[in-house]
């Protein structure tokens, strides 16, 4: 796990903001074996953006629509609606305004990523494929490309929504109904 280029500028930190423990992106690859596997490497810029409704100014509105590449809930209060499956409660609604807004502010190919301490169910799992614009997959956190953490609080399992890029359907359709025309005009013709 190399560095990724322009990190800072491509991530939104979720339900954390500057006030809180600094975070820092986690190192897996080790030239040298001069530090444990896992450990903290790099503390994030000035220019990461952060969100949290507990930090005044840090709000999704301020974030440019498709701008971001990454966008990491870092202990977000939605690990219950994560292993329920979307049962109706607070914990659902904060996840699915979660899932909302960064849909919003993600590029197509974007990540909205949830650290885990374990799997969620598959009963859990087969709930979120109604969410149709995202594709859902865990991952151990050594296999994405950066993992964050703080100062005793480094998740091993990764929870990771990657953004569908949009537009498929329509176009499929159009070329489907000029495909369609060019045939009744060459019947027409015969």
């Amino acid at each position: 796990m190399d560095e990724v280029p322009d990190l800072d500028e491509k991530l939104v930190v979720v339900c954390h903001c500057k006030i809180h423990p600094k975070l820092h992106t986690v190192k897996y690859k080790n030239e040298g074996n001069i530090y444990p596997l896992g450990f903290l490497y790099r503390q994030l810029g000035p220019s990461v953006t952060y969100v949290d409704p507990l930090c005044e100014g840090n709000t999704w509105d301020k974030i440019e629509a498709s701008s971001k590449k990454y966008v990491w809930a870092f202990n977000c209060p939605v690990y219950p609606a994560i292993e329920g499956g979307l049962e109706k409660d607070m914990y659902t609604d904060t996840l699915l305004s979660i899932l909302d807004e960064s849909y919003r502010v993600l590029e197509p190919g974007g990540y909205l990523i949830f650290g885990l301490y374990y799997d969620p169910s598959e009963k859990a799992l087969d709930t979120f494929k109604i969410l149709n614009k995202w594709t859902i997959k865990i991952l151990p956190a050594s296999e994405f490309l950066f993992n964050l953490g703080k100062e005793g609080d480094i998740k091993q399992r990764l929870l990771i929504f990657t953004k569908v890029q949009e537009g498929g359907k329509r176009k499929r359709r159009r070329t489907r109904r000029q495909r369609q025309r060019q045939r009744r005009k060459t019947k027409a013709k015969h």
